[in-house]
């Protein structure tokens, strides 16, 4: 069979593992790894885009695998607060992303019928259930702003 194409993309320079101890993280961890996300840009929509009522659309973050554990396609995009916007609760990465390697997360959503400005957020879960984000800690999720005339 033909193998479908990877979601993520390589990093430029993926960071060369060092022995010895690390500087002191507060990132989420499973094991002796850790979780961080660092936000690269959004690929699609941007924030505030304007939608018209009940447009479907595809929201696409690209995200770094700044921690040290792999993200296995085990791995899930979850909907944590906000408006959801007809968007699933949670779905599988589908991928094996690496530490230092970019990835583009996309999700199907649906803007709401009635005008205003929403906001959805979103983290990543590990196989595990431990859910990380952006930020030192690992807690912040990344999200989808629009407004709907």
């Amino acid at each position: 069979p033909t193998p479908i194409p990877p979601l993520f993309l390589p990093a430029i320079d993926p960071p060369t593992p060092t022995p010895g101890p690390k500087r002191a993280a507060k990132t989420p961890t499973t094991g002796a790894c850790t979780h961080r996300i660092l936000f690269m840009r959004d690929v699609t929509v941007p924030d505030n885009a304007s939608m018209r009522p009940g447009a479907a659309f595809v929201k696409t973050w690209r995200l770094k695998n700044a921690g040290t554990c792999a993200w296995s396609p085990e791995y899930r995009l979850v909907f944590v607060g906000g408006e959801r916007m007809a968007g699933p609760e949670m779905q599988p990465l589908g991928q094996l992303v690496r530490p230092g390697a970019l990835v583009d997360v996309s999700v199907k959503l649906t803007a709401p019928e009635k005008s205003g400005a929403y906001t959805g957020e979103w983290m990543l879960e590990s196989p595990e259930g431990k859910r990380f984000g952006l930020g030192d800690d690992g807690q912040t999720p990344f999200w989808v702003k629009i407004v709907v005339p």
